[in-house]
C-alpha cells in the first residue's frame, strides 16, 4: 500500500509541476525523468552483478534515452510510448523475469508512476 501512495504522490507532483512550465520545459523535465529512471536501472543492475543484465539494462537505457530525446522535441508521442513502455519494462523486473533484480515494492512503484505519467503527457498533447 505505501509503494501504491508514494508512486500516485510522486506522479501528481509530476504532473502539478508541469502544469507551471510552458509545453516545451515540461515535456523537457519528463524526458529527464524517463532517462533517469531508465539509468537507474543500470544501477540496480551492476550492484545485482550479473554481467549480462548489465548488458541489457544498459541497451535499455539508451532505447528510453532515445525515446526521451526526441520525445522533448518534433514527437512528443515518444515520451507517452516511453512511459509506458517503461511500465512494462518494471514488470518485467519482478522476481524470476528478466533484467536486474528489485523489489517488488518498486517495480509496482514504477507501474504505477509510468502509467499515470504517460496518461498525464498524452492528454497534455491533446490539448496543446
Amino acid at each position: 500500500m505505501g509503494a501504491l501512495i508514494m508512486a500516485i504522490g510522486l506522479a501528481a507532483i509530476s504532473c502539478a509541476a508541469g502544469e507551471f512550465l510552458t509545453h516545451a520545459k515540461a515535456l523537457h523535465i519528463y524526458a529527464l525523468v524517463l532517462a533517469a529512471m531508465a539509468g537507474s536501472y543500470i544501477g540496480l543492475a551492476m550492484a545485482d552483478g550479473r554481467s549480462d543484465k548489465i548488458a541489457m539494462e544498459i541497451v535499455a537505457a539508451i532505447a528510453f534515452g532515445a525515446a526521451a530525446y526526441y520525445g522533448m522535441g518534433k514527437w512528443p508521442l515518444l515520451l507517452v510510448i516511453g512511459f509506458a513502455a517503461h511500465a512494462v519494462w518494471h514488470v518485467l523486473h519482478h522476481p524470476g523475469n528478466i533484467g536486474a533484480r528489485v523489489k517488488p515494492g518498486f517495480a509496482f512503484s514504477g507501474i504505477v508512476y509510468d502509467s499515470v505519467m504517460a496518461a498525464y503527457i498524452y492528454l497534455r498533447i491533446l490539448h496543446h
